[in-house]
């Protein structure tokens, strides 16, 4: 009996349109929107890259070119030199093809037309090697056994964009958007638990007063409802996990396995609250409908989905807000994955999944027991 409630809810709950919609078709296009939009930015505004610049020599400097070929090398050089003449150099300056021109004449002497980052960089690094020129030349004249000690020194010194990473996931700071997506996936799963609860109550819709005539058990009735609503909404959010993943091709920085454990549990948990707040009160189902997806989408704004700093806003005004914020509790979940080493932290966030699921579901079954109707 149960497998016949388990299979029929089943295809029931795959009619709906609206779940379809909310937990297929928008976390897709959500998804993809956020790749184009954000993901990207990161690479391009906050992760270092070589900064271009071009050099025009007047005077040849051999030391100079020794350094500056020193300094562009490999994966991770501090510049990307070109060797113009005064014409093009400065037509790439116009076109920001390059963020400075160096002028070798004999002194070095910079020219920009713009302030940032870049052009500090090759500021910072103008005045240190004229000023470290300047000690080698002083070290000549006075004491010349000491010149290969200041030139070791100096060329040490050079290996100034060296990677050391604060973890071994991905530091792009935007990736939170796509956890928050996965936990808006999860929690959007009270729309499946509100329409397994509204299945098995007389009062809520024609389909719920066939099955209270039924004669078998409600209880099972209520577990077969919600393992087939667990199942449909995990089926979903790995969905949304595989589109991230393998289509969009985005690193969470998280392991797949450890992924998938995360957005399961979390379907569970927005299944479980759907059914809890299906039990209460008499609104229509379009209403139930309406009001879980309002109240979905608020955890998921609280945990930082619209606007990237509300998390940190409550957690300075309501610190223990997030730690009972289903949303922001999955978004922990894979964030902690991707930057922590060890499961500590993660088990915690785990538990605390499980227990809001029990939680709710056992509060769902003490609600619907034992209900008696005068009339239908």
């Amino acid at each position: 009996m149960f497998f016949h409630y388990f299979k029929y809810y089943t295809l029931s709950t795959l009619r709906q349109k609206s779940v379809i919609f909310w937990l297929m078709v928008f976390p897709i296009i959500l998804g993809t929107f956020f790749h184009a939009v954000l993901i990207g930015v990161y690479d391009k505004q906050v992760k270092f890259s070589s900064i271009p610049v071009s050099v025009v020599v007047k005077t040849e400097n051999p030391n100079f070119r020794t350094v500056m070929d020193q300094v562009s090398e490999g994966d991770d050089a501090l510049f990307e030199t070109s060797y113009d003449s005064e014409e093009d150099a400065k037509e790439k300056l116009t076109n920001d093809t390059v963020k400075g021109i160096l002028y070798v004449d004999p002194k070095l002497s910079l020219t920009v037309n713009s302030s940032g980052i870049g052009q500090t960089v090759i500021k910072s690094f103008v005045e240190r090697y004229s000023t470290t020129e300047a000690v080698i030349t002083k070290t000549a004249m006075e004491d010349p056994m000491n010149i290969p000690k200041v030139t070791a020194a100096f060329s040490d010194d050079l290996k100034a964009n060296i990677s050391k990473p604060l973890s071994d996931g991905n530091l792009n700071t935007y990736m939170t958007y796509m956890y928050n997506l996965l936990a808006m996936v999860c929690v959007l799963g009270t729309t499946v638990g509100i329409y397994i609860a509204m299945n098995n109550e007389a009062n809520l819709s024609a389909l719920g007063m066939r099955n209270c005539l039924a004669p078998s058990s409600k209880l099972i009735k209520n577990f077969a409802g919600l393992a087939s609503g667990c199942a449909v909404q995990t089926v979903c959010a790995l969905i949304a996990l595989v589109y991230i993943v393998f289509v969009l091709r985005d690193d969470l920085g998280v392991s797949f396995p450890m992924a998938a454990l995360t957005v399961t549990v979390g379907s569970w948990m927005g299944v479980a609250m759907g059914f809890f707040f299906g039990t209460i009160g008499k609104f229509s189902e379009a209403a139930r409908a309406g009001l879980s997806i309002a109240f979905s989408m608020l955890l998921c704004f609280l945990s930082g989905l619209m606007l990237g700093g509300m998390k940190i806003i409550c957690m300075e005004k309501v610190p223990f807000f997030n730690n009972i914020n289903p949303a922001a509790v999955i978004c922990d979940a894979l964030y902690v994955l991707n930057v922590d080493r060890s499961y500590d932290r993660y088990l915690v966030k785990l538990f605390t999944m499980l227990a809001i699921t029990v939680l709710f579901t056992l509060l769902g079954f003490i609600t619907t027991r034992r209900k008696r109707y005068e009339s239908v």
